[in-house]
This record gives C-alpha cells, structure tokens and sequence, in this order.
C-alpha cells in the first residue's frame, strides 16, 4: 500500500460547501463517504493506497484522508475542453472542517520528504520511509481536537451504522478486509455475549474493565465465496471470536469452521495434558 497527497486548490477546483459539509458530517458520524478527485499525471495510485487531501491557497492545511477504491483512471478533464486527466475513487475516512486542518506549517515542520507548501500538482507520492510518520502526525493531530466517530476506531471488521445490515465490500488498510456493519456485530455480542465462540477467552476477564466488551466478530458465511452482497442476520449469521482465532479461522479459504477449531484447541489441549 502506497501513501499520496490528492491537492485541493480552491482558485482553480471547485468543492461545493454543502457537498463538503455532508462529508464533514459523515465522516463525523464514522461513515466512509465516497468520493473522486483529480490525481495530476499520476496513473500509479491503486485500490487500497492511503490518500490524504491536502488543501492549498488559503487556508492550507491538511484536512482529508481515506483509501483508494479504484485504480487510477483517464476521464475528462474537469474545466478544460478537450482534454483529458487523470482521477482516481476513493472513501473519505475523515474529512475537517477548515479551522480544524492541519496546518501546512506542522506538516512544513515534521520533517516528510515533502515539500507542502509548494507541491505542483496533486497525485504526489509521500516517501516510504515517511508514511507512517505522516500517519502517525495525522492521527495524533485528531486525538489533539478532539475528533469524534472516526473509522480508525472501528474493528477491522465493522463499518458504521446503517439500518440495514449489508456485507460483502471489500477494503485494503493493511491487509484486506471486509467491512462489516457495527451495529449488526453489536447485536451479535450483545446476543452471545463478548466471549469467544472458539476457545472461551473473555478479555473482561483477563484485563479488566479496559478489555471489557472487547471481541471480534466472524461471519459464518464466506463473503469471498458469495462474491455479492447480502443483508445479513447478527444471530444466525456472526459468531463473537477472539482476534487470534479470528486470524486463524482465515488462514483456509473459505475459512476455517469455528467447530474445526473448537477440535484443533481439544485435540492440543488434551496432547499438552498428557505429556
């Protein structure tokens, strides 16, 4: 996964304030808001690769990061006639209001590899061995104002609210990973209880009140096999599992039943006893 900087210049692009103020609040709400941008010449950004959204001309700052959803593309270009640009999708994660940026002279001061306050074009790429300082400047700058309903926060396994419990998009952060829907995965452990389905761990119980209520949850049906999406049921469809099982249970695709595994931990508990 690749990092790179999509430019906001309002003097020449245009970002409607009231489409801008719906991301705002949806990312607030820790929603992912799709969206697409001019990414300059660059053709190289792919699915998954880290975007952040950095404004220039006044007030200039950095005020957006998400993921890429499409490799780059050729379209149209946005005001000139004729010509063609290079674009690329992508889902905001978060998106600031202007006085909450963060400011081009912290960005100037952090030491990148980037030259912010005089990139020429948008689509540029950060350094490798500067991505995750730029990530780790970018999330202690919303730690510092405070802001809320962020995807970070989420399991890798959840995506937000929605009425509906719908499954099946993927997205890759680190590894990939199906978004899935929190409210439904709040039903599931609020209806089997934070303990995991295949060997018992509770992390209440291990950690106290820091780990209370903490477990992942693991669809029982195969996303990668359905291929499509599906409204799913919280009860019949999720079991609540420890990230380690978790982690096991995909190393088979399709993934590994929680009864397989309830056996494995049997099978080696009793080997271990008897030695």
């Amino acid at each position: 996964m690749a990092t790179y900087i999509l430019t906001w210049n309002p003097q020449r692009t245009d970002f409607d304030e009231d489409d801008y103020n719906d991301i705002v609040e949806r990312t607030r709400e820790g929603e992912w808001a799709p969206s697409g941008w001019s990414c300059g010449n660059t053709k190289r950004i792919k699915d998954g690769d880290r975007v952040f959204f950095l404004r220039q001309g006044e007030d200039r700052g950095m005020v957006g990061a998400g993921y890429a959803t499409k490799d780059a593309y050729p379209g149209a270009h946005w005001s000139e006639k004729g010509k063609k640009a290079i674009y690329v999708d992508f889902d905001y994660e978060t998106l600031l209001p202007l006085s909450f940026r963060l400011r081009i002279e912290d960005l100037e001061q952090a030491n990148l590899g980037v030259a912010w306050d005089n990139l020429m074009a948008s689509g540029r790429r950060v350094p490798v061995e500067f991505e995750a300082d730029l990530e780790s400047l970018w999330q202690d700058h919303l730690d510092r104002i405070g802001w809320q309903g962020r995807t970070r926060y989420l399991q890798p396994d959840e995506v937000p609210n929605a009425k509906t419990y719908v499954e099946g998009a993927t997205r890759r952060v680190t590894v990939n990973a199906y978004e899935r829907n929190r409210e439904a995965r709040k039903k599931c452990i609020a209806y089997y209880g934070p303990t995991c389905a295949a060997c018992g761990f509770d992390f209440g119980r291990v950690y106290g009140e820091i780990g209370k209520n903490y477990i992942h949850v693991h669809h029982l049906l195969d996303l990668a096999e359905i291929g499509q999406n599906y409204e799913v049921d919280p009860i019949k469809d999720m079991r609540p599992v420890c990230p380690n099982c978790h982690t096991i249970l995909h190393t088979l695709m399709p993934a590994m039943s929680i009864d397989r595994l309830r056996d494995i931990l049997s099978y080696r508990h009793v080997t271990h006893s008897n030695h």
